[in-house]
């Protein structure tokens, strides 16, 4: 939502706003509706459920419902060795996944690990060089390319390589406080 497009509701040329008609600009339907299901149904699935701004919305509305906590200095210890080992990897995303549960203290599974993941490729810190970072510029997630029709990898995250590398000035702006 950082490079999200402050825009109106726009159709294609000549079409009629409906609830099936999506945003040339975003992708996204006219009409949101939110219910205590679609907040449980978050918070359980352990993230975003689609790329729609209404999933956005109830993801942030019920993360900001939590109690907030800080990272022990254990969190942080584990983060730092998660960035290494995407630093040094020279394998694919699916090779990451895996060496991430030799991580000492990391208690994951496969799931949690892909999802994790996934939010490094949503907030630009993984990133496919040939491709669009979500850090610096707006990426319709909900029809963006995929590495294959079977992948069950959203994208960026589906396009990186460890030859990537880190996107250190995203990993700066969303976790400097932790990394110094």
């Amino acid at each position: 939502m950082r490079t999200f497009p402050n825009h109106l509701f726009c159709v294609a040329n000549n079409s009629v706003p409906s609830n099936i008609s999506p945003c040339q600009v975003c992708g996204d339907f006219q009409c949101l509706y939110e219910t205590e299901e679609d907040i449980c149904e978050f918070l359980d699935g352990g993230g975003v459920l689609a790329h729609s701004i209404g999933d956005y919305y109830y993801g942030l509305k019920a993360i900001n419902s939590l109690p907030s906590s800080s990272p022990q200095e254990v969190d942080i210890g584990i983060f730092h060795k998660i960035i290494a080992c995407l630093k040094h990897s020279s394998g694919s995303i699916r090779t990451v996944q895996s060496e991430l549960k030799n991580i000492p203290n990391f208690k994951s599974n496969v799931e949690e690990r892909r999802l994790l993941l996934e939010t490094l490729g949503y907030c630009g810190v993984l990133f496919p060089l040939e491709h669009t970072s979500p850090y610096s510029h707006y990426v319709r997630l909900n029809n963006a390319p995929r590495t294959s029709h079977s992948s069950d990898w959203n994208y960026p995250a589906d396009f990186w390589k460890g030859r990537d590398g880190v996107n250190i000035e995203a990993l700066n702006f969303w976790f400097g406080d932790y990394l110094l």
